[in-house]
């Protein structure tokens, strides 16, 4: 799903006439070129790419949500060059130090807003006939504000150390994150977070 989105939005990028230097070294503080910086036009494409690509796991909302962070991300915090360098044979791997830039900028930050729906739709769906919770909406609000939180502090770091482990299994770093240990793990605890807010009689 990344590979096909990144190598579709490259041939945008060739299209427009940009010629990226594929082995540049962009370091924090140093200067980036007009021909460097993503336009619009390619922000845009990233855009449309990933909202035709509809990730497992996701609601309609996160989804859109995801994508919309995700191309706003990908313009401020990328450059042209990065995205030539993440179409390079085995670039989308943990210890490269673009891709790795990527999951921390874009994927890490942009899951975090992505989650908090998805929790939020998992809690609704699990514990809908529960007879202890009695607030179901405000609950599952807290369930998914928590996920998100996770995904803010560790979900990047999470994701890396993942695909790092075991890269034949973790190649996708959206399904890395919806499919780690400490995603099930965190998201049962949410609950018990969030369980004397369930808990609370609605007011009459």
């Amino acid at each position: 799903m990344l590979k096909s989105r990144l190598i579709s939005l490259l041939i945008f990028v060739m299209t427009m006439g940009i010629t990226p230097i594929a082995n540049a070294q962009i370091l924090p503080g140093d200067s980036v070129t007009l021909t460097e910086t993503i336009s619009v036009e390619t922000a845009n494409a990233f855009l449309d790419n990933c909202l035709s690509d509809f990730p497992h796991g996701f609601t309609p909302k996160s989804h859109k949500n995801f994508c919309n962070c995700s191309a706003a991300n990908v313009r401020l915090n990328l450059t042209n060059s990065d995205l030539v360098a993440l179409n390079l044979p085995n670039a989308q791997r943990a210890g490269n130090q673009v891709f790795e830039k990527y999951v921390h900028n874009v994927v890490g930050p942009c899951m975090a807003v992505a989650v908090d729906d998805i929790g939020y739709y998992s809690c609704i769906e699990s514990r809908a006939q529960s007879p202890y919770i009695k607030n179901i909406l405000p609950y599952c609000k807290c369930v998914g504000a928590q996920m998100s939180r996770f995904a803010e502090e560790i979900g990047a770091e999470t994701i890396l150390t993942n695909m790092k482990r075991n890269p034949t299994f973790y190649d996708d770093p959206i399904q890395t994150l919806l499919g780690a240990s400490i995603y099930t793990n965190t998201l049962n605890r949410s609950h018990d977070i969030c369980r004397p807010i369930g808990q609370q009689q609605i007011a009459r």
